[in-house]
């Protein structure tokens, strides 16, 4: 359990930190305090439930966030916006239904893996202009409803994963237009349900 704050005050120079398998429950605003020069985070298979505002105040040279099979419900995705370098953000296998804000601060972001959790809606603001945005898996959630334009700006889009969730006819006309034009690399086959 990663109990302490400001647990790794004393490396201010570590790039890499692998925090997983670790039966972590509860993160503090400050456990990855001081750690500037970080680049790597990996806190996969944990019981992590929650972040606290303000945990990743100190990694804004992070290019890669790992919190894979945890126990998170929420995030707030402004709370993230520290983190202006990230390259790879990956939210999958954990209990996701809400995504509060948007990744538009994390404008240098090019993957996001948000597949397995409890997502029912992707709202039009979520990914405005999250313009380099270049490979997006929701697949494997329970979407019904994706927004007119949520898709819209993504500009760079070349791979987009829907497939398993519960998406009607009714919404390939909203995601046809919001790819209308765009010519992605990687589609995974999406089975619409029939209502």
């Amino acid at each position: 359990m990663l109990d302490r704050s400001h647990a790794f005050q004393a490396a201010p120079h570590l790039e890499l930190l692998q925090l997983s398998n670790d039966h972590i429950h509860t993160l503090h605003m400050d456990s990855f305090s001081g750690l500037y020069s970080l680049k790597e985070l990996h806190v996969y298979n944990n019981q992590i439930s929650a972040l606290p505002k303000g945990l990743f105040v100190d990694l804004s040279q992070l290019l890669y966030l790992n919190l894979d099979h945890n126990d998170l419900k929420y995030i707030h995705v402004d709370d993230m916006s520290q983190l202006q370098q990230l390259k790879v953000l990956s939210l999958a296998n954990n209990a996701i239904a809400t995504l509060d804000g948007s990744f538009c601060r994390l404008k240098n972001l090019p993957v996001l893996d948000l597949h397995s959790n409890q997502m029912t809606t992707i709202p039009a603001q979520l990914f405005q202009n999250s313009t380099l945005l270049q490979t997006l898996n929701v697949s494997h959630n329970h979407i019904e409803h994706i927004a007119e334009d949520a898709l819209l700006n993504m500009a760079m889009l070349e791979s987009l994963a829907l497939n398993s969730n519960k998406l009607w006819d009714s919404q390939s006309h909203n995601l046809a237009k919001a790819l209308r034009g765009r010519k992605l690399k990687r589609v995974i086959p999406l089975k619409l349900s029939l209502g």
